[in-house]
């Protein structure tokens, strides 16, 4: 079962949809819109390691410093 801030994660980048990807301050801070009540304290180091370790399963790609979801991600009912 994924986690709540891999759907956040995923939520963010459908949303944002930025052509060369969105960074890990632009997801966080929409993250902190929308689901500020539910978000842990250390909610940025989580997002850090959950960003790096999507990218490593090929459920994201990194451009540079930016992320986004890769086709396989976009098709897949279960999140990241």
């Amino acid at each position: 079962m994924p986690c709540d801030i891999c759907i956040m994660i995923k939520e963010a980048l459908l949303a944002l949809n930025e052509r060369s990807g969105s960074s890990p301050y632009a997801i966080a801070k929409y993250m902190e819109e929308k689901h500020k009540d539910v978000l842990p304290l250390n909610c940025k180091k989580i997002l850090g390691l959950q960003l790096k370790n999507s990218a490593v399963r090929g459920k994201l790609i990194k451009i540079k410093a930016s992320c986004k979801l890769s086709e396989m991600a976009k098709e897949e009912k279960v999140q990241l």
